[in-house]
């Protein structure tokens, strides 16, 4: 569940004038009960949202909020847990199912906006009923202008998005309900006291983290859920610390940023204009006069190198990693976009030790050392010496001493402008490895690969093997060459097109295939022994057959030339396909 105060630029003519826009953008959906409702009315009219909401604004300024935009967000398994068996899409909910579903989501949403009200602390607003806020149920979320799929031409601006897309979207008032009291999401120094003339101390400010918790903690109470690890809010662990900060940039990344380590925190500040400098384990930030100083351990407070599952996913179900290896930094895609940190850390370096000298201080010759060292007489060692000797411990050697160096240290980030969180990409790479995700995948990545005929064999589910690929290719009048390295260029006229091997694997979708080639070991064995009966040039002859131009590379990377022949996509057909080949080469009518 992920509960959110959107800011002012998400709200339709933003939230300062009339919440006229942002009602008529809510009636979108006209499905059957879905309609306004409070913490203690149903079926309100859009006109007396609008009217009340308008109304509730006395004591507030021209320019200030007069309400807000909250959402509700739950995970696909929450909806389906909610709806109490598994579904694709909301169309295929009976109408005894739909009215469930949104009676429940109505109560979660009077149980989030108790929680809402009591994190505010003050004395006089006790729950929801002290609020004034109205609130809809939507069942679809719609095609935007940045969407990849609009800029593909696959989807049009305004078109429902396919799946489960149940969410809520509460618009509250600034003022309570009885118009005496402000209340703004937007106060983050929760837990201080104010002192206002005539009122004496009140409490100020209103917590992100502890909402979002409670409001998951809230949906799992309520409606006996087991929440996974991915779809639980984390909450910070730094959000006192944050308090201490005076700088309002600084301040504003580490609370609504999410950085997985110092130095990246370290590279935003400079993106907002400071220069930076590290002396003694302590980052100090200039500008214009401005000075801002951090203890690198304090710093390290405030970056989290785990991601949470549902984060990571989210990224990774948006990157294109094929189409980042051709952009590099220049990657923009999704609402991501890859960038290079580069800082000056301090790094140990050994020193080394000095050169041994003779007793006169210089040290010996290349000529004295290349001679051996001839025996006076009288020099041999006594058994009982010699023995003496073992027995005496040798000296140890001096410990390495180390010394500190500056220098430049530079990786690759991708920034998520959805969630403004940074993430290095070998850390996407690993959690992709680990959860046996693949990052090039041929129908989703595709649209990547610049070469048009390339594209249409790779969308084309025919074709499943590099050689199938390579196949189509010289079909279509490409000549193909290899490298000493086993990657490809198409050559066609003047034109030439070069594909590594690796991403041409991880296309054909082999570089993925782990379990499928431990469950086949068995047939591939047969295999192998099959071609084994045969000899010499013969049987050389007939894996190359086989394999194709492929070979070469899908060797390097299977390790073992007998066990080449599992690369072939249906093992039921490779005892014919060795029979076929077997009968072709011992056939003598073959030549005439």
């Amino acid at each position: 569940m992920f509960a959110k105060v959107h800011p002012a630029e998400d709200v339709k003519s933003g939230n300062t004038g009339s919440c006229h826009d942002l009602v008529r953008y809510l009636e979108k959906e006209t499905g059957e009960g879905q309609r306004f409702f409070s913490h203690t009315e149903q079926d309100i009219s859009p006109e007396r949202v609008i009217m009340d909401i308008d109304g509730n604004k006395k004591a507030l300024g021209a320019n200030d909020a007069k309400f807000f935009m909250l959402s509700l967000n739950p995970s696909q398994s929450e909806q389906m847990h909610l709806i109490g068996r598994k579904v694709d899409d909301f169309k295929e909910l009976t109408p005894q199912e739909k009215k469930e579903v949104f009676q429940k989501l109505e109560a979660f949403t009077r149980s989030a906006m108790d929680e809402y009200a009591l994190n505010f602390g003050r004395d006089n607003i006790r729950g929801g009923q002290d609020l004034m806020y109205y609130a809809r149920v939507e069942t679809e979320r719609s095609y935007h202008p940045e969407d990849e799929e609009v800029k593909q031409g696959i989807a049009r601006i305004g078109e429902p998005k396919p799946g489960l897309n149940l969410h809520v979207h509460v618009i509250v008032s600034r003022k309570s309900l009885d118009g005496k009291v402000k209340l703004s999401p937007g106060a983050k120094s929760a837990g201080n006291t104010w002192e206002l003339e005539g009122r004496g101390t009140v409490k100020r400010g209103f917590s992100h983290e502890d909402w979002k918790v409670r409001v998951q903690e809230c949906f799992n109470r309520k409606f006996d859920y087991q929440a996974k690890e991915g779809e639980t809010y984390v909450r910070p662990q730094v959000s006192a610390e944050i308090g201490k900060i005076t700088n309002p940039e600084l301040k504003n990344l580490l609370e609504n940023y999410r950085f997985t380590s110092a130095n990246q925190i370290v590279v935003a500040m400079k993106e907002q204009g400071y220069t930076h400098k590290v002396r003694k384990g302590v980052h100090s930030f200039s500008r214009e006069g401005e000075r801002v100083s951090i203890r690198h351990k304090d710093l390290k407070k405030f970056a989290d190198p785990k991601l949470e599952s549902r984060h990571m996913e989210g990224i990774i179900e948006r990157f294109n990693l094929y189409k980042y290896k051709q952009e590099g930094v220049a990657y923009r895609e999704n609402g991501l976009e890859a960038k290079n940190i580069s800082f000056l850390t301090y790094q140990k370096v050994p020193i080394e030790p000095e050169e041994d000298k003779s007793v006169t201080g210089k040290p010996e010759t290349k000529e004295e050392a290349q001679q051996p060292q001839q025996e006076t007489p009288g020099s041999e060692a006594h058994p009982e010496e010699t023995e003496n000797e073992a027995e005496t411990p040798m000296p140890e050697p001096d410990p390495v001493k180390y010394r500190k160096e500056l220098k430049e240290v530079s990786y690759d980030v991708l920034f998520d402008r959805e969630t403004k969180t940074y993430v290095p990409i070998s850390a996407i790479r690993k959690y992709a490895y680990e959860n046996e995700i693949n990052l090039i995948d041929r129908y989703k990545h595709g649209y990547a690969v610049r070469n048009e005929d390339l594209r249409e064999c790779l969308a084309n589910p025919e074709y499943r093997t590099v050689r199938q690929i390579n196949k189509a290719m010289r079909e279509r009048g490409y000549t193909i060459e290899r490298d000493e390295a086993g990657n490809y260029t198409y050559i066609k006229g003047e034109s030439s097109f070069f594909m590594e091997r690796r991403d041409l694997l991880a296309f054909t979708g082999y570089a993925k295939d782990t379990g499928g080639r431990e469950r086949e070991r068995g047939t591939h064995r047969s295999a192998d022994k099959t071609v084994g009966f045969i000899g010499g040039k013969a049987k050389q002859k007939l894996i190359n057959e086989i394999l194709g131009d492929s070979f070469r590379t899908e060797r390097m990377l299977v390790g073992n030339v007998k066990k080449a022949v599992s690369l072939i996509q249906n093992p039921a057909n490779i005892k014919m396909m060795l029979i076929k080949q077997i009968g072709s080469f011992l056939n003598p009518f073959k030549e005439l």
